[in-house]
């Protein structure tokens, strides 16, 4: 951004589907410095660079300082969240931003948040209990339907009770194989069982890394 002299910009992971007029869906932000999708880095919408900066700062103390790193392995080998749901052996960015945006007295906004009945997705696989899921077992999606190739989720809680507009889909880790599906927008009407015999697959994997590293 300061090579090419970038004032503002949306940054999204490559596992993300955009569905909307970004110029009219950000209008909501405009006065946070950075917003992101759940404290997230992987949809990030930047206001200023200087955020950015500071990010860069903690991102690289959390590989330097030592007690940083031993952090970051505990997490990375043991964290029973990750080996019970299949992603123990894996760290990213994402962790450490929501670590950094937590914390920071920088102005976050929250992409996620549902504004003028919209959102955008920081998972597609998360949503309970408001969101209408697709679900067998522990495992699950969202039930994403389209409407003139605009992608919507029932949406329901003590306050609202309708359709919810998507301007992104965030297909993350195992749901990478829904994309070219919602590419093409087609609704996601599979049998729910596959999401469980997928996922169980991955969590095996994953509890065997961890004991034979």
């Amino acid at each position: 951004m300061k090579e090419y002299k970038i004032n503002e910009c949306l940054h999204i992971d490559s596992d993300i589907l955009i569905f909307s007029n970004l110029d009219e869906a950000l209008k909501p932000f405009y006065n946070y410095d950075i917003s992101l999708a759940n404290k997230l880095a992987l949809t990030m919408y930047i206001r200023d660079v200087k955020v950015l900066e500071e990010f860069s700062k903690y991102l690289l103390l959390k590989y330097t300082d030592e007690n940083e790193i031993n952090k970051l392995k505990n997490m990375y080998y043991n964290d029973p969240y990750r080996v019970n749901n299949g992603v123990a052996g894996t760290i990213s960015d994402m962790d450490i931003s929501r670590d950094f945006f937590s914390n920071t007295n920088l102005s976050v906004g929250n992409l996620s948040e549902i504004k003028d009945d919209s959102v955008f997705d920081f998972g597609i696989v998360y949503g309970s209990p408001n969101f209408e899921m697709l679900k067998k077992d522990k495992y699950e999606m969202k039930k994403i339907f389209f409407e003139n190739d605009i992608p919507f989720c029932n949406y329901n809680d003590e306050n609202i009770n309708k359709k919810i507009r998507f301007h992104s889909l965030h297909c993350l880790t195992w749901s990478k194989i829904y994309i070219k599906k919602l590419a093409e927008n087609k609704n996601l009407n599979y049998n729910p069982y596959y999401i469980n015999i997928y996922r169980e697959f991955n969590v095996f994997k994953s509890k065997l890394k961890k004991n034979f590293r």
